[in-house]
């Protein structure tokens, strides 16, 4: 299968997949783990970065080994953890 219209969309697709993976898996947490959810979710990113460095290397082109994936992976499910408190900020009513 030819997949060269996905070079170098690792950070986005690896963001909302992780973004998806916390929103459907957070009713399961205990309030222990919901202060854990950046961890879980660098890790979640790390684990995909890997996963798609070795299954679809056009995905992940930055990185040129697996601890570049790894790296690229926990950075863009921390970028998660970020854009859903930005997105939960923006959504929240104001103060008056």
């Amino acid at each position: 299968m030819n997949l060269d219209f996905l070079n170098g969309v690792a950070v986005p697709f690896i963001c909302g997949l992780v973004y998806i993976l916390i929103d459907i898996l957070k009713p399961c947490f205990s309030k222990e783990l919901n202060n854990r959810i950046p961890l879980i979710a660098a890790v979640l990113g790390a684990t995909i970065g890997v996963i798609c460095y070795y299954t679809m290397h056009n995905v992940i082109t930055l990185a040129t080994n697996p601890i570049g994936a790894l790296i690229i992976g926990a950075a863009s499910g921390l970028a998660a953890t970020g854009t859903h408190q930005i997105i939960k900020q923006q959504t929240k009513p104001k103060e008056e």
